[in-house]
């Protein structure tokens, strides 16, 4: 009995690191891809500096420069927050499901998850996330 809950928790350790470490190799493929569509960007805008005849175009470009700029931070942004909301349920998902699988239960104060992470101070997201994953972990 005291190895089945081990495993079990050595399990729910292992899937929890799983989905961190997803999550981490999300990030640096969103900002090897960011990086790269950044770099041709600017590429393409330095080749038509070289054409430019006014200082008007010249400011033209700089703010088409910004302008790419700011929407591509917001997009690093939201992509970003989409990555960290899917590991944190997908992490939280699998420990709970763990926890409810492994007999005898295991004990409830050491999952590896502080509850503090599940609370965003965003009503909808810790409705949706914190409140399923709270009455497991509780």
């Amino acid at each position: 009995p005291f190895n089945a809950a081990l495993r079990a928790q050595t399990d729910a350790w292992f899937q929890q690191g799983q989905a961190w470490l997803g999550s981490l190799e999300e990030v640096y493929r969103l900002q090897v891809t960011t990086t790269h569509l950044a770099l041709k960007r600017f590429e393409e805008l330095q080749q038509r500096l070289q054409k430019t005849e006014s200082a008007a175009d010249t400011l033209a470009l700089q703010g088409e420069a910004v302008q790419f700029e700011a929407a591509a931070a917001l997009r690093y942004a939201q992509e970003l927050f989409d990555i960290g909301m899917r590991g944190m349920a997908g992490a939280g998902a699998q420990l709970a499901d763990a926890a409810l699988k492994a007999t005898p239960p295991m004990p409830r104060l050491d999952l590896g998850l502080p509850l503090g992470l599940l609370h965003t101070g965003i009503r909808p997201i810790d409705d949706l996330y914190g409140a399923a994953l709270n009455r497991y972990l509780i």
